[in-house]
């Protein structure tokens, strides 16, 4: 009888390794709990291939006492070619109800937020995009962290 058992290891590796690969990532922490109007977040990136679809990843941690259901994103996006885009993108956190979405703890609420799914850039050269938080609250409270990752 033959022992599977190197068969399976090698197999279990190459599923391992066959996981999320990130091309592009960066993190901003809110020091002080609060995103003020002017503080945007700026994120920089040069894409050499138009033929591969990317994920484009807004990771956001807020705290349990976040008093609204939503937040509202101004996002700019300046283009190889310098053209730019402006979006207004809302993004729920809690259902009807005040249950929040993502994974929280006693303190926090993290939440992934899918942009755009399987996306092919059309140019190539370097990209500039910038968040803003687009509330009527200056500053906005319990906004904890900001991530942005291209998959």
């Amino acid at each position: 009888m033959t022992n599977f058992f190197p068969y399976i290891l090698i197999i279990l590796f190459f599923l391992t390794a066959c996981g999320e690969k990130t091309f592009y990532s960066v993190d901003f922490q809110e020091e002080n709990g609060s995103w003020a109007f002017a503080d945007s977040k700026e994120v920089q990136f040069s894409i050499e291939d138009t033929t591969r679809a990317y994920d484009l990843v807004l990771d956001l941690e807020h705290g349990i006492e976040y008093k609204y259901q939503n937040i509202y994103f101004k996002v700019n996006t300046q283009f190889p070619d310098k053209t730019s885009q402006d979006q207004i993108l809302p993004v729920d956190l809690a259902d009807r109800f005040g249950t929040w979405y993502g994974k929280c703890t006693s303190k926090t609420c993290s939440v992934r937020i899918f942009l755009q799914q399987k996306t092919y850039f059309n140019q190539i050269g370097d990209y500039q995009i910038s968040f803003e938080q687009y509330s009527r609250e200056d500053p906005l409270e319990y906004v904890h962290a900001l991530g942005f990752k291209i998959f």
